[in-house]
């Protein structure tokens, strides 16, 4: 077991199952390079799923966490919790990107010009419990990565000196 394995969500969300949607007014996280964010606006390219490689396969979600996993009061508290256990070298340019779950579904799922409809899903995984994925576009699909850079995002630095 793993040390992340014992971290169990609190209250309603002990009972998530892996692949539920995540409730609307719940906050998820995704990390951006520093090449993606352009004097604090977060650019589409950071949504962009990336293409299979020779050490990775194709992406078929867009990696988030899910903030209210941890329980925590304070937006900023959970990103620290995500920080701690987030398996990328963080580096003092990049940025987490939080917006809402319902702002990503409405955003996408409401366009008429998509025909996408996308879902944010729980998919913990054994050394990241608050691990979820938007899914419902695939790699190339720039016109759901230009929705999504249009969502009300927060950003917070990914490395804390």
């Amino acid at each position: 077991m793993t040390p992340f394995q014992s971290l169990k969500p609190m209250g309603l969300r002990q009972h998530m199952k892996e692949r539920e949607a995540l409730p609307d007014a719940d906050h998820v996280a995704h990390h951006c390079k520093g090449s993606e964010i352009d004097e604090g606006v977060v650019l589409s390219s950071a949504f962009e799923l990336r293409h299979a490689t020779d050490t990775r396969p194709e992406e078929t979600e867009l990696s988030v966490n899910w903030l209210e996993f941890f329980k925590k009061a304070e937006r900023a508290a959970a990103v620290d919790e995500i920080r701690k256990i987030i398996q990328l070298e963080l580096k003092a340019s990049a940025r987490f990107a939080v917006f809402n779950v319902g702002s990503v579904r409405k955003q996408i799922n409401d366009n008429p010009d998509i025909p996408n409809k996308i879902d944010v899903l729980y998919m913990p995984e054994d050394d990241d419990p608050s691990h979820a994925g938007v899914v419902g576009y695939v790699v190339d699909d720039l016109d759901v990565a230009a929705e999504l850079a249009l969502l009300d995002i927060e950003l917070f630095p990914a490395k804390i000196d």
